[in-house]
């Protein structure tokens, strides 16, 4: 460090940019600047250097040794300094001035009482000048050191691997600050273990990085560049590249004849292909490289299970790891298989061909069976086929599969048949006619070389049998007016039968047909008839019979269809009745006919229709008659007026509101005669509400509605609800809408509901009516009890708010899951259901039903029939050592699979049991003469156990064996035989009993087993 010559400090005063930078260039040594500051101390411009000595010279001014302004640190933006106070600067209130600038920057400086501090807001990669002042209180300043740095260049900020596949990374990062203005770009670099360091250079914040190796791990920095080759600190991060991503979503559809593979691309891969390979045990693999995303594999084996694998390779031949899936061609069963038709040998059955087997030989395989006979089949190669030779109504259970030539056979797929019973005739007709009666019935289907059996017979009459192969048969010589039964059965070529179908019918005398009054005056009729069909050959006549009120019945007889009535009453009313007769007594029903004498007609069809501004009369002209007018009159309260018109209609204006007034209308001639007037009485009335609805009833009120008239809407009006029962007085109500709600009525109750119109003026509509009925209350307690295998008896009691005069009945209503709903009625408060079917849950329910028809909500219960136990145990035979029994089995069992627990047990034994699916049994292994216990019971499946039914046996005892005669003589014989099995330990004797034709009985006992017989003759 070099000093002043003249021993001076220098001091820079209040100088400006420009001379400062002239008076302290970067390029002059301080020595010299000491120099040429000292030579033009006396320049009087704005650069200038001055030594100010007061108290204390500057001369004095210790300085720091020289070398020791030193650069500590040197960031891209900063820099810190620090130097060693000078010797003997402790007593000195002091200062130093640092000033610093570069080429592209002015002169700064800053101040500081420290011997170190810190320089920031400085460009990056830029050389920096440092002057080192010491400044005293009194005003002296002292040129110290001087040092020069050059500011580091920027790391870039926040380093990140954005993303990263198999084989490449994006990577991005923050540029450092306050490097806008200066050209730079970054230097990408990277390695692993197993590579050599790459690098790539770029002027953006964002790059990736392409042909990595996959699943490896990568260092990566990042550090700035400037033109003239200067380079940051780098920024470094580590990534792992990804594994190659297998294929996804690897499917196998099994078709026939070819096996479907598929998959999807794995994200983040491009220009991949992909490796197939498939192999089964014992096989050798295959192994297929497609770009596709699917194949289809050929020749693929049925019922082998094979395992197919699927990796993703890219264009550097990497491999994924492969995915994997096994699958198995299976042999496809038939579908839907249907029954097409049932008779009682036979069935017609289909089936659809599994789907893609058209090129592959197969066939199909067909068993079937009941639980009476084994399992048959057959095989065909058809998609139906008939089964013969079935027992009628009888269920069977049927499979049919595919079976492939090498072996191979699908799943069974399964339905159930049931064959019908030898069908009835259909549709039997009986056509009455004369003289014969004509039977006709239909063939039943599903049969075929069939004849019918034709039975018929009267009370008191043997019955007549008919065979034929004919749909129908005439029959002849019935008499008339008798009551005939007729039963037509189906008979097979093996004479089964089926149930015959029967009908009643009568052979009655056919009456007369359309009889016609053909023409009317006023005193006689002619009328006419047709001849009834059949008849033409049967002797017969017609009776006449006619009457009015005031005369006696008159009667003629003829043989012709026609005739005339004559010396009637004019204007008068008759009733005529014509029947037909035979000559053995035997008559027809009448046919009758109703008609009046002539009067001058009057006008027809008089017709008042009643508007709210008029009222139209129409009627329609009179048959018979021509050249007519007409007379109409209308009056009331005594006022009539009148009106002639020779047209069918006319208008009425200005009628008063519910005044009643009479019309009549006549029909008048020519001759001024008038007929009698034709009169209507009507009264133009406010209109009544229409569709008055009942929308619910309980047991205490009703809700209503109705649709307001038509008409009304300009017109203030209400209506009027009116209601009551036998036992009620009449309550009204009264309101402005079309619907309400009547309550505070009596349970189970019929009440009568009138709805009418009411104007303001007082006058009202008719009624519009309607009943209702309050509902009953339910039974109560409802028992069920005495619950047998076929019945239940059912209690219950009466609603407790009932009188002792209510009359009722009530419905009982039953059902299981396997059966309808049936339904029975009673008067008492107790039945029992029958016909039940055993060992199944059923739901009762009890509804009271009043003698209107009303039902009551229901009272309901479950229950559950017992399980029957078996009838008649019966012994058969006992032995010594055995016992055969047979009992019958419990009715309506028919359905449900059972078996029979046999149980059996002396005093000195245990109970033993067996069990069997006959109604008969041999119990063996059991001790002579003894008497045991015995018991029968049904056994379903599931557990399910009916009561027992007992009996009592005792074992015989067993006789001896081989009785032998040893010897004999003339007054003696010797005798000996084996003694009966299973008697040792049972103690025992034997009888001798012996006789002749001329002694009586003698016998003798003994515990040998031979003995003498003496005394003999």
């Amino acid at each position: 460090m070099s000093q002043l010559g003249d021993g001076r400090c220098g001091a820079v005063a209040e100088t400006s940019d420009h001379d400062s930078a002239s008076l302290l260039h970067e390029s002059e040594p301080l020595s010299l600047r000491h120099k040429r500051t000292s030579e033009n101390k006396n320049d009087s411009g704005p650069v200038g250097y001055f030594c100010q000595c007061q108290n204390q010279s500057s001369r004095d001014i210790p300085l720091p040794e020289d070398g020791n302004l030193r650069v500590v640190s040197v960031s891209a933006t900063s820099a810190k300094i620090s130097w060693t106070l000078p010797h003997g600067m402790d007593q000195i209130p002091h200062s130093f001035l640092i000033i610093y600038w570069s080429k592209e920057s002015k002169i700064e400086s800053i101040s500081t009482d420290s011997s170190s501090t810190e320089i920031r807001e400085l460009k990056p990669d830029m050389d920096y000048n440092v002057i080192l002042w010491s400044e005293i209180k009194q005003g002296g300043r002292r040129d110290l050191a001087d040092v020069k740095f050059h500011t580091d260049v920027p790391a870039p900020e926040n380093l990140t691997v954005v993303s990263v596949s198999a084989t490449s990374a994006k990577i991005s990062w923050i540029p450092p600050h306050g490097m806008d203005q200066i050209p730079h770009s970054f230097l990408i670099s990277y390695w692993s273990k197993e590579s050599k360091i790459e690098s790539i250079s770029t002027d953006s914040s964002s790059t990736e990085i392409t042909e990595l190796k996959p699943d490896t791990p990568y260092t990566l920095t990042v550090c700035t560049e400037v033109k003239h080759g200067g380079r940051s600190r780098p920024a470094t991060v580590t990534f792992n590249t990804g594994r190659v991503p297998p294929p996804e979503n690897l499917s196998v559809e099994v078709n026939s004849p070819l096996v479907l593979v598929r998959w999807s691309k794995p994200p983040g891969v491009d220009q991949v292909s992909y490796l197939l390979s498939y192999s089964s045990e014992g096989e050798e693999e295959q192994t297929i490289s497609t770009e596709s995303l699917h194949h289809s594999l050929h020749d693929v084996r049925f019922c082998t299970e094979y395992n197919i694998r699927v990796c993703t390779v890219l264009n550097n031949l990497h491999h994924s790891k492969p995915v994997y899936k096994n699958f198995r061609k299976n042999v496809p069963a038939p579908e839907k298989v249907t029954v097409v038709s049932v008779s009682p040998t036979s069935a017609m059955i289909s089936w659809i061909p599994p789907h893609g087997m058209d090129q592959i030989p197969h066939s199909f395989l067909i068993s079937y069976w009941s639980k009476e006979s084994k399992i048959e089949s057959i095989s065909t190669e058809s998609s139906s086929t008939e089964i013969t030779e079935l027992k009628p109504d009888t269920p069977y259970t049927l499979t049919v599969c595919t079976e492939v030539k090498h072996g191979g056979r699908s799943q069974e797929t399964s339905t159930n048949i049931h064959t019908s019973r030898v069908p009835a005739p259909e549709n039997l007709s009986v056509d009455v006619n004369s003289p014969s009666v004509s039977v006709r019935w239909s063939k039943p289907p599903g049969v075929d070389q069939i004849s019918y059996l034709l039975s018929y017979s009267s009370e008191g009459e043997e019955e007549q049998t008919i065979s034929t192969d004919s749909l129908h048969n005439s029959l002849h010589d019935l008499w008339f007016c008798t009551e005939y039964k007729i039963r037509v059965c189906t008979v097979l070529n093996n004479l089964h039968r089926s149930k015959p179908i029967e009908k009643i019918f009568r052979k009655t005398v056919p009456a007369p047909e359309k009889v016609t009054v053909v023409s009317v005056s006023a005193t006689s009729a002619k009328i006419n008839w047709i001849l009834p069909r059949g008849m033409d050959q049967i002797p017969h006549s017609f009776l006449i019979s006619y009457w009015s009120k005031e005369s006696k019945i008159e009667s003629i007889s003829t043989d012709s269809y026609s005739t005339e009535i004559t010396e009637l009453k004019p204007d008068t009313p008759y009733t005529l009745t014509v029947w037909t007769e035979v000559k053995h007594g035997g008559r027809s029903q009448s046919s009758s006919k109703i008609f009046r004498t002539g009067q001058v007609p009057a006008p027809d069809n008089l017709f008042v229709e009643a508007n709210l501004t008029l009222v139209l009369v129409t009627w329609s002209k009179p048959p018979g008659v021509d050249q007519v007018s007409y007379l109409l009159s209308y009056s009331s309260e005594g006022e009539e007026q009148t009106i002639s018109t020779e047209s069918l209609h006319h208008s009425l204006h200005d009628l008063r509101f519910c005044t009643e007034y009479n019309i009549r209308v006549c029909t008048v001639l020519n001759n001024l005669h008038h007929s009698k007037p034709v009169e209507k009485t009507f009264s133009k009335t406010v209109p009544a509400p229409e569709m008055l609805t009942v929308v619910s009833v309980s047991s205490t009120s009703a809700k209503i509605s109705w649709i307001p008239p038509h008409g009304m809407d300009q017109i203030p009006h209400s209506f009027l609800i009116s209601y009551w029962s036998k036992e009620s007085k009449i309550e009204s109500i009264s309101t402005d809408s079309s619907s309400t709600e009547i309550t505070e009525l009596k349970p189970d109750t019929p009440y009568t509901l009138t709805v009418c119109t009411e104007v303001k003026h007082g006058g009202r509509s008719q009624e519009t009516s309607t009943n209702i009925h309050t509902t009953p209350t339910m039974p109560e307690n409802l028992t069920v009890s005495s619950v047998s295998a076929t019945s239940a008896k059912l209690t219950w009691s009466l609603p407790s708010s009932w009188g002792e005069n209510n009359q009722y009945s009530f419905l009982i209503s039953y059902h299981s899951e396997e059966s309808g709903t049936n339904q029975s009625s009673t008067g008492d408060n107790s039945t029992e259901i029958t016909g039940l079917t055993p060992y199944t849950e059923y739901t009762v329910s009890v509804r009271t039903v009043k003698k209107h028809g009303v039902q009551s909500s229901p009272a309901s219960s479950r229950f559950h029939t017992v399980l029957p136990a078996p009838e008649k145990v019966t012994v058969v035979s006992v032995s010594p050592t055995s016992a055969k029994i047979s009992w019958i089995p419990p009715h309506g069992m028919d359905q449900i699979p059972h078996s029979f627990l046999i149980s059996y047990w002396s005093k000195e034994s245990k109970i033993e049991s067996i069990s069997t699916d006959s109604c008969r049994t041999d119990i063996t292994d059991l001790k002579p003469d003894t008497p045991y216990t015995l018991t029968v019971c049904t056994e379903v499946k599931h557990g399910g156990r009916s009561q027992e039914t007992s009996t009592n046996i005792h074992t015989t005892v067993p006789a001896p064996e081989m009785l032998t005669v040893v010897s004999v003589s003339s007054t003696s014989a010797k005798i000996s035989w084996i003694p009966p099995h299973g008697m040792d330990q049972i103690p025992h004797s034997f009888l001798i009993s012996y006789w002749s034709k001329e002694s009586k009985i003698e016998s003798i006992s003994i515990d040998s087993y031979w003995t003498e017989i003496t005394e003999l003759n």
